[in-house]
């Protein structure tokens, strides 16, 4: 293919899917520049090879003495990232000092995209119980919040966090956004997921280490899809990739397992605050025995 440019003529930064500490440029095909955006897959050559890229971003060419390949084409059977994902993996290499590819395994996986169908709706405060007078301050503190913003509930097991998150979750649901709940794997017993699904039903998708990858590739295309809007998991949810995302819930915040420790280490709370963040909307740390940390700051 020509490297003969035109006035028109793009590049686009692109992540190879290997171990590959840099972004490659590579010039945008005509009959691609319409159609063409950031968060698509693409197949590119590499040296003798094809291989596939993400499209970080797309500008126009301007150093005409740079030699460079041109995209072959989109490669339709990876799903198509959005703009946070894109954030997210260009913060996660920096901050944690690993290659873009790695971060990209972290935060995205193999993931195949498998378009579910949506189920009947529910009446999202049905079931609700009456907060007490210490639930409904808490309630109404973090509703009350605009743009980021971080909260603690602090209460001993048994005070009912479980009940004031349902309620929140509700809120937002009416709201047409979503909610991510992490929790210790341990804590994904029956009886605490049970709570959510009798509340929520089939808005509610549950993510746990038991999955199979097909389930996961559901479980991941229905909070993308905005179909399963309450998200409920470990560690690892906190990069579901939820629609329009509302609210951050972590549970039992001071649990040692949300801390990843093998490469690349990565703090669930420090992620969690770059999406919250990033969509400006509050995150809710419970805990019956806050970290320190966690507690100054809300202090």
């Amino acid at each position: 293919m020509s490297n003969t440019l035109t006035n028109t003529q793009l590049k686009a930064e692109i992540l190879l899917l290997r171990g590959i500490p840099v972004f490659y440029s590579y010039l945008v095909p005509e009959e691609l520049t319409a159609v063409l955006k950031t968060g698509m897959h693409v197949n590119i050559p590499l040296g003798r090879s094809t291989c596939v890229g993400v499209v970080m971003s797309i500008d126009k060419h301007i150093d005409t003495t740079m030699k460079l390949k041109h995209i072959n084409s989109i490669n339709d059977s990876v799903p198509e990232l959005n703009s946070e994902q894109l954030y997210l993996i260009k913060a996660f290499s920096d901050f944690y000092q690993c290659t873009p590819f790695k971060a990209y395994q972290t935060i995205i996986g193999k993931r195949k995209y498998r378009p579910g169908e949506k189920g009947a709706d529910i009446n999202a405060t049905s079931n609700a119980f009456v907060l007490n007078d210490e639930q409904q301050a808490a309630f109404n503190t973090v509703m009350a919040s605009t743009g980021y913003s971080e909260h603690l509930i602090h209460g001993i097991t048994g005070s009912g966090k479980t009940e004031i998150y349902m309620q929140l979750a509700s809120e937002l649901l009416k709201q047409n956004k979503s909610v991510l709940v992490l929790c210790p794997e341990i804590s994904l017993t029956p009886q605490y997921t049970r709570h959510f699904t009798e509340r929520f039903g089939d808005k509610v998708s549950v993510v746990h280490s038991n999955l199979t990858p097909k389930q996961r590739d559901i479980a991941w295309s229905n909070a993308k899809d905005g179909l399963t809007p309450i998200i409920i998991g470990p560690r690892s949810a906190v990069f579901s990739p939820n629609s329009n995302l509302g609210m951050i819930i972590i549970d039992e915040e001071h649990d040692g397992s949300y801390k990843q420790d093998s490469h690349p280490r990565y703090h669930t709370h420090r992620i969690a605050r770059l999406r919250c963040r990033f969509h400006n909307v509050p995150l809710v740390l419970g805990s019956a025995t806050p970290s320190i940390n966690t507690f100054k700051l809300s202090g």
